[in-house]
């Protein structure tokens, strides 16, 4: 007998991993190691977002929770139930299309309209973004020239927002999807000091016995946060309709590969690959990196270990991605003539690769010339910050 193929979903995690790199999707599906599986720092970014996330739900009192499993049809079966009610505010609901699927932070009905609210652990300046609307100028979700397009650091948000709605209404055809980001703005200041001290984490193992985050309370003063407005929901209606048919496009394609088995989407080896979670120790398998690399996944040093790789342009646009067109990977590979800038000039990034090039291949240490003096004037002891390990969505002080 056959053996019986596994169902795979496309989640919106799922999505997004693919929109970085097809081939990820493969990976993610089959489990295969990567760094993320143990990155403390990614972990206290994502415990900032659950809090960011507990107290927007805070903010609408009488929302209902609901319990998700690793169920996806009884978690929307259940959604769709709760749906049966003519007003009604869900956290945490399901909603699947296909093998499409997205759980929704906050979702609110009223009769026929659903406001689909988003939220994430992300800052913006409210009174910029209302002060160019105003002006005409876009808003800060997107660049300050015309045609005002949506800027690349908003666009993964844009497109998450924008995959939920999209299977909102496969769901609800007739119904009208309005598409919200829940932001944390930092044009208000809060009169609440050391808030993160007010949550409380908690975790417990999965079934593979890694810690997963299990519910996240606040015992601080709902009332005094909601005053302050540290939160803001912002309409990107318009946003979401801009990327919507790529959006329908691209998660047609992903979920086609999960469709009737598993299939991978062969990946292109560029320089963005430098940033790759599936790039291991050569002794963890399976090794996705060299599963796409093949043999240049060991070329020593590595193209990808330049400083700013993706940043060096030539004629033909990236001069890393044109040497791993040609099967070309060492780092050696890159001439020194075009660590550059665009007016031919040789700048600080450029001054600082042409450094690492040199002492690289001469298997030397470089020192910067005043590095002795200042050290010299420095006062003991030293204090070493790192701020951007410490970028809590939340603020810690008032």
């Amino acid at each position: 007998m056959p053996e019986a193929i596994q169902f795979h979903t496309l989640s919106k995690s799922d999505y997004k991993a693919a929109r970085e790199c097809p081939t990820k999707l493969y990976y993610r599906e089959m489990k295969y190691p990567s760094t993320k599986d143990s990155n403390e720092y990614l972990r206290m970014l994502a415990e900032g977002g659950y809090m960011v996330e507990t107290l927007a739900k805070l903010m609408h009192p009488g929302g209902i929770t609901l319990d998700y499993r690793s169920n996806p049809a009884g978690n929307t079966q259940k959604t769709l139930e709760a749906l049966q009610s003519e007003n009604v505010t869900l956290f945490e609901a399901t909603i699947m299309s296909g093998q499409k699927l997205a759980r929704l932070d906050i979702l609110k009905k009223n009769g026929n309209n659903f406001d689909l609210i988003e939220v994430k652990a992300k800052s913006i300046d409210s009174e910029e973004h209302f002060g160019r609307i105003a002006a005409g100028q876009g808003n800060e979700f997107r660049g300050t020239r015309k045609p005002y397009r949506i800027l690349s650091g908003w666009q993964s948000y844009i497109e998450d927002v924008a995959f939920q709605a999209m299977l909102l209404r496969e769901n609800f055809p007739e119904a009208k999807v309005t598409p919200f980001l829940c932001l944390v703005d930092k044009s208000k200041r809060i009169n609440v000091d050391e808030l993160p001290k007010y949550f409380t984490v908690e975790r417990k193992p999965d079934v593979m016995g890694r810690e997963q985050l299990h519910s996240v309370s606040f015992s601080g003063d709902i009332e005094t946060l909601r005053n302050d407005g540290l939160l803001i929901v912002l309409d990107v209606s318009a946003e979401v309709e801009e990327v919507m048919e790529t959006v329908r496009a691209q998660a047609a394609e992903f979920e086609a590969s999960l469709t009737d088995g598993l299939k991978k989407i062969p990946g292109v080896p560029r320089c963005g690959c430098s940033d790759c979670e599936y790039r291991l120790m050569e002794t963890v398998t399976p090794d996705g990196f060299t599963e796409c690399w093949g043999e240049m996944a060991s070329v020593r040093p590595s193209v990808l270990d330049l400083h700013k790789v993706g940043l060096v342009r030539g004629s033909n646009g990236s001069v890393a991605d044109d040497l791993l067109r040609q099967g070309r990977a060492s780092l050696f590979d890159i001439p020194a003539e075009a660590l550059v800038k665009k007016d031919g000039t040789v700048g600080s990034m450029a001054t600082r690769q042409r450094i690492q090039l040199a002492h690289t291949k001469s298997g030397t240490v470089w020192y910067a010339p005043d590095l002795h003096e200042t050290m010299n004037r420095a006062t003991y002891p030293l204090h070493f910050i790192d701020f951007e390990a410490s970028r809590l969505a939340i603020p810690p002080h008032a």
